[in-house]
């Protein structure tokens, strides 16, 4: 919500200006809210112990902020979940949430190679590549000819079609996909930390200036981002929660927006009037 405080009268001028100073003092208490979700979160996957967990924390703080990410996740990653089995039991349980949700299928190096898999490497390659392999079979095309037709003519070529399906293969062969998987949970789970902490912070400062209530704003189709939404979210569009504990839906109190994937909002509950 954007806050202005022309118009406003003494009370609710008050209140903006302590929201703006909120805005302007974020680091401690990102910092604070983060640690909180950490601890919790990891403390729910297997193979961390308490010690590992306080040590990822402190580079994280060495950082200046969480949502620096460019400063520790590539680094936290090649130390602490690279190279050893772990488990993260809310991530594997969202089987039992989306229908569609076949996480694992794209590190199978078995799987047949697509059709739009090869589009994408033909579309990688130069112009001069393309019309390359073009004339090597004997096929004939105008001088002039733009990249994406060259690429569409290719791509009907049952003999390009199955050189680059043959690179494709290759390539998958001399990828470690165990660690793709574990890399791909892993940008997951540090994403959702810092949703998780961002939300709990948000949360305390509207707690903080005196709003106790909130409304949840269903986000559509993003809500599972193309795995189909939440149970429950899209009916609890409009509806109207205590911000301290959130929303109950089919049994269970949640915060808008914190749930692996979910991306709906909540709207604070402002009143003006003094």
């Amino acid at each position: 919500m954007i806050f202005s405080k022309e118009g406003l009268s003494q009370k609710t001028t008050m209140l903006y200006l302590h929201l703006k100073s909120q805005q302007i003092k974020l680091d401690a208490e990102d910092l604070v809210c983060y640690r909180e979700v950490l601890q919790k979160e990891m403390a729910t996957i297997t193979a961390f112990s308490k010690k590992e967990i306080m040590a990822i924390y402190a580079f994280i703080e060495k950082g200046g902020s969480p949502s620096n990410q460019g400063h520790y996740h590539h680094v936290i990653f090649e130390q602490y979940f690279k190279n050893r089995e772990w488990f993260w039991p809310e991530f594997d349980g969202l089987k039992n949430v989306f229908v569609d949700f076949d996480f694992d299928c794209q590190f199978d190096p078995c799987r047949p190679i697509e059709e739009h898999e090869i589009m994408s490497a033909l579309d990688r390659l130069k112009v001069a590549e393309i019309k390359e392999r073009l004339l090597s079979i004997g096929v004939s095309f105008e001088p002039k000819t733009k990249k994406k037709d060259l690429v569409s003519l290719a791509f009907k070529q049952p003999l390009i079609f199955e050189s680059i399906s043959n690179s494709l293969v290759l390539i998958r062969r001399s990828i470690d996909y165990v660690v793709q998987r574990r890399k791909a949970i892993y940008s997951i789970l540090m994403r959702t930390l810092l949703f998780r902490a961002l939300k709990l912070r948000n949360q305390r400062r509207s707690i903080k200036a005196g709003i106790t209530k909130a409304k949840w704003g269903y986000a559509g189709s993003s809500c599972g981002q193309g795995r189909g939404s939440y149970p429950g979210h899209k009916e609890a569009d409009g509806e109207i929660y205590d911000i301290s504990r959130g929303l109950e839906i089919n049994g269970q109190y949640v915060q808008p927006g914190t749930l692996i994937f979910c991306t709906c909002v909540g709207y604070p509950i402002i009143n003006f009037k003094d």
